[in-house]
């Protein structure tokens, strides 16, 4: 969590120390996302079991559900199946623009620019910028 709340996931400097949490934590939902975050770009495939794996394990989880949907967007040619992870974290706080923006880049993506547009729109009403 230290490694986390710093910023340090993206370090690769750190993988020896989430190879060695996950060791040691196999079934932790931290540790496990933690893992799958670290490695999401280097070993997609496995983060992406991984993510599977934490939606299973606590189905009603905003996090698991959202970077499962988000890794699929980021990794996958079509990303069409990124779309329930999404909504479902979506429904499960729809006060939060993440799930919307990341259905907007799905539609975007998908060249459907008019659904884009309209939860892009959603999104920056919930108060997401780029700034």
């Amino acid at each position: 969590m230290y490694l986390v709340s710093h910023g340090l996931v993206g370090n690769k400097h750190i993988l020896p120390y989430v190879e060695q949490a996950h060791a040691e934590n196999l079934d932790d939902f931290e540790t496990l996302k933690l893992w799958a975050d670290a490695y999401s770009k280097e070993k997609p495939k496995e983060a992406e079991a991984i993510y599977r794996r934490l939606v299973k394990t606590r189905p009603n989880s905003l996090r698991a559900h959202y970077t499962l949907g988000k890794h699929i967007l980021d990794t996958h040619p079509n990303p069409t199946e990124a779309i329930p992870y999404l909504e479902k974290a979506y429904q499960l706080n729809p006060k939060w623009y993440g799930p919307l923006m990341g259905l907007g880049d799905v539609y975007h993506k998908l060249g459907q620019k008019e659904k884009a547009y309209k939860y892009f729109q959603a999104g920056r009403a919930l108060g997401y910028s780029r700034m």
